[in-house]
């Protein structure tokens, strides 16, 4: 299975000791708000990935696939 690139955004700027937690995503601050974006493997990865957050009592604002950039090729 091809791994699938999401972007979570969630509420809030995640403290260190959250932020740690979510190693295999990149972090960006857009305003108040947190972006969470990375590859995930399968539903699998994805429904852990939001258990985790849900158990850490962070609000989700926004969930979407998220297309990577094609390189150009020079043809």
């Amino acid at each position: 299975m091809t791994p699938q690139t999401y972007r979570i955004v969630v509420a809030g700027r995640l403290s260190d000791r959250f932020a740690d937690g979510f190693d295999n995503m990149s972090q960006d601050q857009d305003g108040p708000n947190t972006i969470l974006e990375g590859d995930l493997v399968d539903q699998a990865h994805l429904h852990g990935l939001l258990d985790q957050i849900r158990g850490l009592g962070i609000q989700v604002t926004s969930f979407a696939t998220a297309d990577k950039e094609q390189p150009q090729t020079g043809e």
